[in-house]
């Protein structure tokens, strides 16, 4: 059984299949550790050690008119832990090869060969149909020395052929459907493939991506300090506004200029007044800050209609969807640009 919410698999005595260290989860659900756990641990403690089965005969349909079989299509299923009964998990290609949850997880101990990493949460989502699990990485990232970013490494796959083996490192702490989704939208480093025989090479590539994010979380850190070690004036901001967001044009209309002096203020207050930029004022990184708090919370959002999706709902849903990336990347390059911060 599985809530549209979380999507964390539950039994018929009400737990779920998942694990979290230290701290629980919104949804309450799952065992919460106050010791890490090993990957083989965490497989337990999550229900995720079932063995996932592809069927060695065509998929096949009984109809009125007799059985229908497509020798291209296997089904996958498992022996469900709670009930002992067979469970359908999907319908995958011929050639579709199983990856079993401890393979997954233990891909983890491959990538992170000196046991850096510690595990953070592991659950199983969909009725056995997905998998995650999520180690933290021992050092944070440090804004100024005090503000902490924690970062993750998640590995992921699905038994239905909706998702390939996935390897993303993210600073979003995974512990349901939603994070999940944002953590992967969010990564700042991901490897996915297919299921493939291959499983060797597919792990050589998800190590030399996390060499490289590792060398991107360090460049970020170094990029974060050096704005926050910064001054920006608010003419300075101001110029950065301009560049980003002011009218092209010599004589825009009324409605335009109208438009462009609210957010311009807005933006003003977010950068100068608003309380979280408070420990941050007047720095390159408040700017920075202010200008990505506009992009989520204070944009124009589309997808709000008849149906009842609420403006906050679809403000969720385009940063799962990493919508406005491309426009925070411009406005971190504006930034650095007017700052002269290297």
């Amino acid at each position: 059984m599985t809530n549209e919410c979380h999507e964390i698999e539950q039994y018929t005595d009400g737990t779920g299949s998942a694990v979290y260290y230290r701290e629980a989860a919104w949804h309450q659900l799952g065992i919460v550790t106050t010791e890490r756990l090993t990957v083989d641990e965490a497989l337990i403690a999550a229900r995720a050690n079932y063995e996932v089965i592809k069927a060695e005969e065509p998929a096949s349909l009984l109809t009125p008119h007799g059985i229908v079989a497509d020798d291209t299509k296997r089904i996958i299923y498992r022996v469900h832990p709670d009930t002992g009964e067979a469970q359908a998990l999907g319908t995958v290609g011929a050639d579709y090869e199983v990856f079993q949850n401890r393979e997954a997880f233990r891909a983890v101990d491959y990538i992170l060969q000196d046991s850096s990493g510690k595990v953070e949460s592991a659950a199983v989502m969909r009725d056995g149909k997905r998998v995650f699990l999520t180690v933290r990485f021992p050092e944070d990232i440090l804004v100024g020395g005090t503000d902490r970013i924690a970062q993750y490494l998640m590995v992921t796959t699905s038994h239905d052929g909706s998702m390939a083996l996935t390897f993303a490192n993210t600073n979003i702490r995974v512990v349901c459907a939603n994070t999940h989704r944002m953590a992967l939208a969010e990564a700042t480093q991901k490897i996915t493939r297919k299921h493939t025989r291959n499983m060797r090479q597919v792990l050589e590539q998800a190590r030399t991506a996390l060499q490289i994010s590792q060398k991107y979380r360090a460049a970020y850190q170094e990029t974060a300090d050096r704005l926050l070690d910064t001054t920006c004036t608010d003419a300075q901001f101001e110029q950065i506004v301009a560049q980003l967001y002011k009218p092209k044009q010599d004589e825009p209309t009324k409605r335009t200029a109208v438009l462009w002096e609210k957010k311009s203020e807005r933006l003003q207050w977010l950068f100068a007044e608003a309380d979280t930029q408070a420990n941050i004022r007047g720095t390159g990184w408040a700017a920075f800050n202010a200008l990505g708090e506009y992009c989520d919370w204070y944009k124009t959002i589309k997808g709000v209609d008849a149906a009842g999706t609420t403006a906050d709902a679809a403000r969720f849903a385009r940063s799962i969807e990493g919508g406005l990336d491309a426009e925070k990347d411009d406005a971190l390059r504006v930034v650095r640009k007017v700052l002269q911060v290297a």
